[in-house]
This record gives C-alpha cells, structure tokens and sequence, in this order.
C-alpha cells in the first residue's frame, strides 16, 4: 500500500486505555483469547514464558471464512454467512475485518458456539467503506476480538492489547 492510499479516520479513541492481559495456555498447540467485552482490540506486544523458554508473541486473530454459494457480496448486503468459523466467538457485537480493508460490525451472530454462522452486520464501520471485495466466497475475514497466541508454548503469556473503538453510529457499549 502507497502512503497516497491511505485514508485518515478519526474515531473517539482519546480515552482508551490499554489492557494488560495476563493467560496461561494449558496446550501446546496453542491457545486463544476471546475478548467478549470488547468489539475488537489490536495486539501490541506481547511475552510467552514456558519451563524450557521464553519468548516474544506472535498473535493472529480468529477467522471465518464467507460461504455464500460462490457469489460475491454486495456494498449493501448485511447477512453474511459463514463457514470454518472460529468456534468461541461470543453473542455481544464484535468487529470483522475484510481482505479489502473493511470492517464490519456483527450485530447479530445466532450461533456463537458452533463453527458456521449468518452474521447481521452493519457495513463500512470505523471511517471503511462498504466493498463487495473482500466479501466473495472463500475469502477469509478476521474475527477483531479473538487473538490466537502463536508461540505454542505451555504456561504464562503476558501481552498488551488496545480496545477498539465502538463506531461512531454506535451508541456507548455494546449494540
């Protein structure tokens, strides 16, 4: 991305304080961490402290993959549906982010605990527009408020994230 194509966005961000989160992972797999309170946070910096090692985290947020048929979303469609979802997502509203940069906000998701899902979503949130790309079928979007903690690593991991502001259009708290 040219410096030309970015946009400013000003949001209400002033009184946002950062999180300091503190999660033991029981599985050497990897773990993740699901921020219900929160529409979507950004991951700063972060450490992974094992028995054998310690080391900086890397962190990746859950995905859902669109499943529509094979047709791509519009500007204006806002019932998106989903497969492969990552199964721990939470009822409150929480933030999607698209391959073309848009964030969506989900207002309904009916079924948090299985791994599909036909989200109700509000388009173009946080200063982005409303795209069709990004939203064909099989495209992936990233679920803002659940960080996958990479460093597969038994016991402590102590990181900071940056809550995400609720859209301007948004009422204070969660829709």
């Amino acid at each position: 991305m040219a410096a030309a194509e970015l946009t400013e966005t000003k949001q209400g961000i002033m009184h946002l304080v950062p999180l300091i989160v503190s999660a033991t992972c029981a599985d050497a797999g990897g773990d993740w961490v699901v921020f219900d309170g929160y529409k979507g946070v950004i991951p700063l910096a972060g450490m992974a402290v094992s028995v054998a090692t310690s080391g900086e985290e890397v962190f990746t947020y859950g995905t859902a993959t669109i499943n529509n048929g094979g047709t791509a979303y519009g500007a204006t469609d806002t019932s998106i549906v989903c497969s492969s979802c990552s199964i721990t997502r939470t009822g409150s509203a929480f933030y999607l982010l698209s391959q073309s940069g848009e964030i969506l906000e989900v207002l309904s998701d009916a079924t948090p605990t299985t791994s599909t899902g036909t989200f109700t979503v509000r388009r173009g949130c946080l200063g982005t527009t409303a795209s069709g790309t990004g939203l064909a079928n099989t495209n992936k979007l990233a679920i803002l408020n659940i960080v996958f903690l990479g460093e597969a690593l038994i016991g402590s991991h102590l990181f900071v994230v940056l809550p995400m502001p609720n859209d301007t259009r948004t009422t204070w708290g969660m829709a």
